[in-house]
Parts: structure tokens; sequence; C-alpha cells
């Protein structure tokens, strides 16, 4: 019998073929699930099944998806292409919209979706590998009612949708170990997160209309990327200004210190300054560049026009000394600010190297 076994158990094991494939993978998410089934388990189980008979699964089966998972509250879905998941996750979002109108604000079921591309594994009626990761890291990202994507979804739907994105910067996601690209869904035309929060009695998250829309023009893009560098602007360079300006009147002309505070001052506020513009808005060196040498230049031009108002002076500096100093004052402004925001990007990668060890 063991003679018989023998050229069975030597035989080399073949190696399991593993089936891989890119696709778009959608995962959605109910949001404050836990708090609704705390409140009225019965209430929140039927309304989600209504949800998914009535809107998300013939949503799915239209934009020829296959769910691969579902939890209590969450659903990991497969489609062929970039553009039909994403057409499926904004009908599902404006759909939901619809049938919260008259649902109490409490009660309201919303769901967080994440849009990604990538390669996945293929594993009997399960999938697995990076390309699910992300997409489920950036459901988590999304606002309530709303929608996040990566860089390789936002470039192949870019002018497939009556749709415009924001961009979030790159994001270091949990257990994934490259930077991703997000980007907000903003559907219609609607404006980046700049802009105000719509009031608590508006029924639909920003920029979710329904019915018919038609596509942002080019303009409504231009606006909404204005707003957004007028913002940076005035959190960047407007109040840098205000606050160097109030320190040079209380050190030099209320308190009358020694200027080495004043340039102590001129150095340390540009600095932090730059680190949080990169850090929060994730601009360049070029933006810190720009904006410091803004910042010093108004700032001395304020300086010279607070000292000529105090004095009966010259706002203009009356000899080469002086403009040296002004010059060298304006020039320390720039560096700080774009030294900070050297000093942020250098921690955030090292931060990301650091997190795909």
């Amino acid at each position: 019998m063991l003679r018989q076994l023998r050229p069975v158990m030597e035989r080399p094991l073949e190696p399991q073929r593993v089936e891989r494939r890119v696709t778009a993978i959608l995962a959605a998410d109910v949001v404050g699930y836990s708090r609704l089934i705390g409140a009225d388990d019965e209430g929140t189980l039927a309304q989600l099944k209504a949800h998914h008979n009535a809107l998300i699964g013939p949503k799915i089966s239209e934009y020829h998806g296959r769910i691969v998972r579902t939890t209590g509250d969450g659903l990991l879905v497969m489609f062929p292409s970039v553009v039909d998941a994403l057409r499926c996750a904004i009908e599902v979002q404006r759909g939901m919209v619809e049938r919260n109108a008259q649902v109490p604000r409490e009660a309201r079921i919303e769901f967080r979706i994440g849009v990604n591309f990538g390669d996945i594994i293929i594993d009997g009626s399960s999938i697995h590998g990076d390309g699910v990761n992300v997409a489920a890291r950036l459901e988590t990202l999304a606002d309530p009612g709303g929608i996040c994507v990566s860089g390789r979804v936002q470039e192949d739907a870019q002018g497939r949708f009556d749709i415009a994105f924001e961009n979030a910067g790159e994001r270091q996601l949990k257990n994934i170990a490259r930077p991703i690209r997000v980007y907000r869904v903003l559907p219609n035309g609607a404006v980046p997160s700049s802009a105000p929060p719509l009031p608590d009695e508006q029924s639909a998250p920003a920029g979710w209309f329904h019915g018919a829309s038609r596509p942002p023009s080019q303009d409504v893009r231009g606006k909404s990327r204005r707003a957004g560098a007028l913002q940076v602007f005035f959190s960047y360079a407007v109040m840098p200004i205000v606050a160097l300006l109030l320190a040079h009147y209380l050190i030099v002309m209320k308190f009358d210190l020694d200027t080495a505070y004043l340039r102590v001052f001129s150095l340390v506020i540009p600095a932090i300054v730059g680190f949080t513009l990169f850090w929060q808005a994730e601009r360049g060196l070029g933006a810190a560049l720009l904006l410091g040498a803004t910042t010093g230049i108004v700032s001395v031009f304020g300086m010279l026009a607070i000292v000529g108002l105090v004095d009966s002076t010259t706002v203009v500096p009356s000899s080469r000394f002086e403009w040296q100093e002004a010059i060298e004052y304006a020039a320390g402004i720039t560096l700080a600010t774009t030294v900070g925001s050297a000093l942020a990007r250098a921690i955030g990668a090292a931060r990301s190297a650091i997190g795909g060890h």
C-alpha cells in the first residue's frame, strides 16, 4: 500500500494559481450606524433594507456591479470600470437625498462611499489586496452623504460627469505603504469646502442635488479655484502681516524694547505659518516663497508707515542703512516662511517612509 502511495506523495505540489484583476472597487458604510441601531434597531434595519431593495441593489445591477461582501452597515462592490462605479455611487447618494427628505435628521441613514481602481486578488467569492484596502480607507474620509476617490479614479472620470473634484491632497492611509492622492466629489459644480457650510435645515450634503443637471462650466470651476486661493492668501499672508505689525507696535513703539525681540518674532511667526501652510493646505515651496515675500514686503512698509505716523517722519527709508535693514527684514520673513514649509514637507515624508516599513 505504501509502495503504491509513494509516487503520489513524492510528486511535487503544483503552486496554487492566484487570480488577479485590475478593477474598480466601491466601499460604502452607514454613518453613525451604532447610534441608529441603539436608538431604534428594528426601524433602522427596516429602513436599510428598504433603501437596498429600492435604490442600492437596482443601481448596482444597472451598472454591472457585483456585491462581494456585506456587513451590518457596509458594502463592498466590484465594477468593470471606473465610470460604472462612480455613476452608481453618485446616483445612490442623489437617491438617498430624496429618500431622506421627509425623515427626521436624527433618524436618517446616510452613506459614506469610497471608490478606487486598483489591483485585487480574487479568492472564490471574496476579494483582497491593496486596491480593496484603499477603497475602504477612502470611504472613511468621505463626508456623510459624500464620495471620496483615489487619484486614478479622478484621472479616468474627469470630464465624463456633471461633477467636479476637490483635491484633498496626498494622505497616508492606515496600513497603506504609499501616500494616496485623495479627491472629494463635488457634484453639479459645487464649490470646494472653503465655502460656508450648509445650514442645519438643509437636507442635502454640500453640492448634492437631485434631478437633471448640466456639467459645471469652466467659469464655475475657475471661481472655485480662485476662492480656494483667496482663502490660502488670507490665512497665510494677511494674518501673519497683522501679527507682525502688532508685534512691531507693541515691542518697538509701545514698550520701547530692544528690536532683537522683533527680529525673533519676525522669524518665528513666518516659520510657523510656513509649516502650517504645507501641513494643512499642502501647498508647495513655491506658494510658501510667494506668500513669504508678500508678507515680508507688506510688513516692512507697514512698519515704516507706523513709525512715520507716530514720529511724523518720512515713510520711505532715507538712508542706505535703512534700505539694507528693510531688505534684510523682508528677506528674513520670506526665508523663514519657506523653511517652515520645507520642514513640514520633510516631516511628512519621514512619517510616510516610517509608515511604509
